[in-house]
C-alpha cells in the first residue's frame, strides 16, 4: 500500500510560496525538494528557496511519493503498512526508507540496489500553479526490480495490495509488478 501525508511530502503550492522537487524509486520511492517563490526569480518553475552565492536556486528534500506517502497515511491513522520497493545505496534511498520507518511503515520489502540510484522526480509549478515531473530515471533503482526480489510473504499477510503506476514503466519491474498482483489476487487480495 502507499500514502498521502503532508507529513512525508506535499507536492504542490499550498499557499505558502512552496513548490517541491521529487526523487523517486520503484512504486515510487520519492524524495522532494522544496523551494520558495521568488518573484520573477530567474528560472521560471524553479523558484529557490534562496539562492547559493552562484545564484542558484537552493532545494530541499522532502522524501514521499504517491506509494510511499499512501502507506504513512494510513500508517499514521494506525493500519499497517509494508512496501515492496527497490531504492539505490544512496543519501535519498536512505533518506526514503528511514522515513518511512519512523512513521511506522514496514520496510522489509525494500531492496537496496548497488547498481542503480534512487529515482529522483522534480516536480515544478508553472504560473497557474500546475506541476510538471521531470525524471532522472535512467535507470532508477526503482525500474530494476525483478520479481524474485519480492518478499511474497509481506503480500501472504495483506488484507490488501496497491502499487503506484510507474512501476509498470519500465522492465523488470513492469514484470515484477504484474506477478506481484497476479499473486495477490490468487490468494483473494483487494
Amino acid at each position: 500500500i502507499q500514502s498521502n501525508t503532508d507529513d512525508i511530502h506535499s507536492d504542490y503550492d499550498r499557499g505558502d510560496g512552496r513548490m517541491s522537487v521529487r526523487t523517486s524509486d520503484l512504486r515510487r520511492r520519492t524524495f522532494s525538494a522544496g523551494a520558495r517563490r521568488e518573484s520573477g526569480g530567474p528560472y521560471p518553475g524553479l523558484p529557490a528557496q534562496g539562492a547559493g552565492a552562484d545564484g542558484y536556486p537552493l532545494m530541499a528534500a522532502h522524501p514521499g511519493g504517491a506509494p510511499a506517502n499512501f502507506l504513512a497515511a494510513i500508517a499514521r491513522l494506525g493500519g499497517r503498512t509494508a512496501l515492496l520497493s527497490k531504492v539505490g545505496a544512496d543519501a535519498f534511498g536512505t533518506m526514503l526508507t528511514g522515513t518511512l520507518r519512523e512513521v511506522g511503515v514496514d520496510t522489509r520489502g525494500v531492496v537496496v540496489a548497488e547498481d542503480a540510484f534512487t529515482t529522483l522526480a522534480f516536480v515544478t509549478l508553472d504560473a497557474r500553479g500546475e506541476r510538471s515531473f521531470s525524471f532522472a530515471r535512467k535507470p532508477g533503482a526503482d525500474t530494476q526490480l525483478r520479481f524474485e526480489e519480492l518478499d511474497l510473504s509481506l503480500i501472504e499477510k495483506t488484507k490488501a495490495f496497491h502499487f503506484g503506476t510507474l512501476s509498470l514503466t519500465d522492465e523488470p519491474a513492469r514484470g515484477a509488478t504484474q506477478r506481484a498482483v497476479a499473486f495477490a489476487k490468487e490468494r483473494g487480495k483487494l
